[in-house]
């Protein structure tokens, strides 16, 4: 089945208030974990967009947040407090002022028409 760009539009427009928050800590995270390890804090969605057939969300976390902690487990929550959806162990960051990182994550849909 494939969707043309009305239908995408909607698709993303329902799937993105899931995603408003992404948690990060300074433990391991495990595949399809509710929480994190060791959650430190989360970070508001900062933008999202529709490119093509993907949805893509945007975290932006600067050079005043988060500092002095290890950056080793984010996770995609819809609310401040729970309700984790995906969990992932990127590189370790040691979170500094001289850091300021954005994460992107974008979803594909496969076999679109546009």
């Amino acid at each position: 089945m494939s969707f043309n760009s009305t239908g995408l539009l909607t698709i993303n427009q329902a799937v993105q208030p899931l995603f408003a928050y992404l948690a990060y800590g300074d433990g391991t995270s495990v595949d399809n974990a509710t929480a994190l390890d060791s959650e430190t804090a989360r970070l508001d969605l900062t933008d999202y967009s529709y490119p093509s057939n993907n949805l893509a969300l945007e975290f932006l976390c600067d050079e005043s947040t988060n500092n002095g902690n290890l950056m080793s487990e984010i996770g995609l929550a819809k609310t401040a407090i729970g309700q984790l959806y995906s969990t992932s162990n990127p590189l370790n960051i040691d979170k500094n002022a001289l850091v300021s990182l954005n994460y992107v994550i974008t979803f594909k849909f496969k076999n679109q028409s546009m």
